[in-house]
């Protein structure tokens, strides 16, 4: 499987290597290695996000996507839409 990402993107990407270097003894082999290492960061902090004023909600669906990704992110998506969860309004200018 490969991916499509912007030059820019991937100018953070090799950028955020030395952040990931930095506090960890694993050594990466190649680029997709550091990028799917900041992927699980990334989706972690948005899980934690989602679910921040219950840590116990946090880690069960965090629990839950590791074992069901597909079901929990539709589940997630549908909370969103209904709005019964709120992201950070931050991400929406983000992705505009």
């Amino acid at each position: 499987m490969s991916i499509e990402l912007s030059q820019e993107t991937m100018k953070k990407l090799h950028a955020l290597k030395n952040i990931v270097d930095s506090f960890t003894d694993k050594k990466m082999k190649g680029i997709s290695q550091y990028a799917e290492v900041i992927l699980d960061i990334g989706i972690n902090s948005i899980l934690n996000n989602l679910f921040r004023e219950n840590e116990l909600l946090q880690d069960t669906m965090k629990t839950m996507f590791e074992r069901n990704p597909d079901f929990v992110g539709k589940f997630i998506a549908d909370m969103i839409k209904l709005g019964k969860l709120k992201p950070e309004e931050k991400w929406r200018s983000d992705i505009t």
